[in-house]
Formats: structure tokens, sequence, C-alpha cells
């Protein structure tokens, strides 16, 4: 992974890149988003996140396959200092990793899954890559549920052009493959752990030389320029605006959208919040294994999740006592142990995910029950057992989160 972000960071300090940092700049201070005041102010980083996640895809390299870890926070690891990457309402939940593919040459991934796995995880074959493209088909994939593995918890994985033919296993790829996108849904942070993987080619085809840095540059910028557009304009405004704000969208399956997942489902909305004000929503998780609340801005980078609240899951609060979950989003702390921190945004987005569904074909009218006031009128709202923190009580919730994020990343990373 080191050799991938020493590329990345070389390819994100071209002027190429900084060309196209200023152009998208320049692009987002133009949008009605920038209206609002500190979702002005965080145009910058959000640029900044999307410029290294096109850096990322740019040195990808399908003769050379290498495991990517995209759409992270910022890490330190082998004495480098990698910046964050986030962009497209990224998971905080989700450790994602890329593999660059081609249909042309055949791979062998080699795992180990944790003593504690993630409770759910999806191994894509995709045709896009969403840095780059809005565009995606699912080829193949494989689930949690269809993974052989043997008692030990290893497995081996192959991809290439030819039919499984009884390979358990196996993806077939296609002339337009592009990717291996390997999702790993952690609902309990302080367990849950990534598997250890590892990629080779077996081909046995020669490797072409490798692209210059330069060569990168110009599709890291012409990714950035075609992207971050279609990500934080268009479809941010056409599907999380939607309809009015602090309310959500009807549940629909992440697959419709985009080539998202295609074992989800999820609901959009935004929220727009003063100071004083707090936007409630109580969830129906319904049969769900995985329900997960996050917050973003306006340019679709996560809320910050590692040392703030910028997003909860089911294994993460404290449920109502009729088994609904109530969600308080405010850009001050409320009190309420279920509070998603909005501070520093004025407005933004909000994702609902349900994986791990038992009845998908349900009918999901009355998932949501909303609120919108004043957060001086929250006791008189929500549920009379609701749980209630105190300074000391909510920085020890964050110090549980910081310490099992990165433990999280000590995995990733082979640490």
């Amino acid at each position: 992974m080191q050799d991938i972000d020493q590329l990345a960071l070389a390819v994100l300090n071209t002027p190429q890149v900084d060309a196209a940092r200023r152009d998208l700049e320049e692009l987002y201070a133009a949008d009605k988003s920038a209206q609002w005041p500190l979702t002005r102010q965080r145009i910058s980083a959000a640029v900044g996140e999307y410029a290294f996640a096109a850096a990322q895809s740019a040195a990808s390299d399908p003769a050379r396959p290498m495991l990517n870890w995209r759409n992270a926070y910022a890490r330190r690891h082998a004495g480098l200092n990698v910046p964050s990457g986030r962009f497209g309402t990224d998971n905080p939940d989700n450790a994602y990793m890329f593999i660059g593919m081609s249909g042309e040459y055949s791979y062998r991934i080699d795992g180990q899954l944790a003593d504690h796995p993630p409770c759910i995880f999806t191994y894509s074959l995709l045709d896009g890559d969403y840095v780059r493209t809005s565009h995606i088909k699912t080829q193949g994939l494989l689930g949690k549920n269809d993974l052989v593995v043997d008692a030990d918890g290893r497995f081996t994985i192959t991809i290439d052009a030819s039919p499984a033919d009884g390979r358990p296993n196996h993806i077939q790829s296609t002339p337009d493959t592009v990717m291996l996108n390997l999702r790993e849904t952690l609902a309990d942070w302080t367990i849950e752990l990534p598997a250890k993987l590892s990629i080779s080619r077996t081909d046995g085809k020669a490797t072409p030389p490798a692209h210059s840095v330069e060569d990168m540059a110009v599709r890291a910028a012409s990714y950035i320029r075609e992207g971050a557009p279609f990500w934080a304009l268009k479809f941010h405004h056409e599907s999380y605006e939607k309809i009015a704000p602090n309310q959500p969208q009807p549940i629909m399956s992440s697959a419709k959208r985009l080539g998202g997942l295609l074992t989800q489902f999820s609901s959009h909305g935004s929220f727009t919040l003063e100071e004083d004000e707090a936007y409630v929503v109580r969830v129906d998780p319904f049969d769900a294994d995985y329900v997960g609340f996050q917050l973003a801005d306006a340019w679709m980078v996560s809320a910050d999740y590692v040392d703030r609240l910028g997003s909860l899951n089911n294994r993460q609060v404290v449920a109502d006592a009729d088994g609904r979950i109530s969600y308080v989003i405010s850009r001050s702390d409320p009190g309420a142990h279920n509070w998603l921190d909005a501070g520093g945004m004025d407005m933004g987005g909000t994702t609902i995910r349900f994986q791990g569904m038992k009845d998908i074909d349900r009918d999901f009218s009355g998932a949501f029950e909303v609120w919108h006031g004043k957060i001086a009128d929250l006791r008189s709202v929500l549920p009379a057992e609701t749980t209630w923190v105190d300074a000391a009580d909510r920085a020890e919730q964050i110090r549980k989160r910081v310490d099992s994020y990165r433990r999280r990343e000590r995995a990733l990373l082979g640490e």
C-alpha cells in the first residue's frame, strides 16, 4: 500500500492537479450551496479530499495490482503523511479497498478473516471507478454468505475472463473491467476488523512499462474536472435535495443509484440548521443486521467521524423502548447519547443505510418520524427513556471511538 500512496502523493503535487484543483474551487464557489457561509468555508478542504482520491485512482495500474485503501481519513504510515481522500458520502463504517483490474489479466487474492470479521462485506467487480465516472455496473459480486472459507478463515478469490467452471470464489471479468471494490462494513468498531488481504497476477503475461507521473497527473486532473462536479453538484442537488430539507426521503435500493451496493437499501436527505436548532429522526431498523446514519457536507465529504460523532450505527446507539432509534442532529451538543455532530456545517446531507435485510420486499412506509425545532425543546419531544450524557460521558464515548478506529487503521495498514 505504501507504493501506491507514494505514487499518489507524487501525482497530487503536480501542476496539472494544482490547475484542476483551482478550477474545481471556482466551480464550487459559484454553486448555490456556497451561499451558506460555513459551507463555503469547507470548499478548499473538500477539493483537497477529491484531488487525493483522484490521484489514488490515477496511480492504480491493472498490470501492477496493489491494494489501495481509499475514501479514508488522513493517516501516517511508513514515513508518509497520507492525506484524507473522502468523497461521494463515504460510509464511516466501511473499510474501502480498491484494486485496479483489467479483463486482460488474471488475478488471485488470498485472504484471512479476522477473529471477529465485518458484520457484512461485499467484493464487487466493477466496470468503472467512482472517482472517474457516474455510470458504473457491477459485473460480479461475492458477499459474506457467498465466500467459501476454510476452518481457519482463509480463502482465495480468482478473477479472470473465463467462467468459474466449478471454481469457488471466482468472479469472471470482461473487457470492460476496471476495478475490484472490497467493501467491509464494521458495525461493532470495538471488535470487528477487516480481512488481511494480498493480491497477485497469475496470467504470466509480460508487464508493460509503468506510466509516468506526468501521465498519471493528466488522468487525475481529468477525474477532478469530470467526476467531482457530478458528485458534489449534480448528484447532491438532484438526490439529496430532491425534497425539502430536514426530512428523509423514502427508502430505496442503493443499486438503483448509480451502481450502488446491490445488497443495500438507503435513504438520502438534506438538513439546514441554525446554531440553536435540532433535527430529530426516529428510524425503524426493521430486521436489518446493520443500520448506519451519517452526515456529510454539501460537497459530499463525510462529517468528521473519528474524533467527532459524524455517524452512528445500530451498534453504537441506545435504542428506544419500542425498538426505534432516535437520532439527534445539531451543531452543538444537545446532551443526547445518539447525537450526530453537525458542528461546522450550516447545511449538508444525510444518508441512512440498511444492510442484511431479511425481507427486501417489505413496505418501508412509516420508517421515519421527524421533528425540527429548538434544542431547548428536545426533552419534551424525545422518548422519556432517552439516554442523556454529560461532558465526561461524551468524552469517554469519543475516546472509545478514536481507539476503535485506530485498531481498524492498524489492521488495514498491517501494523
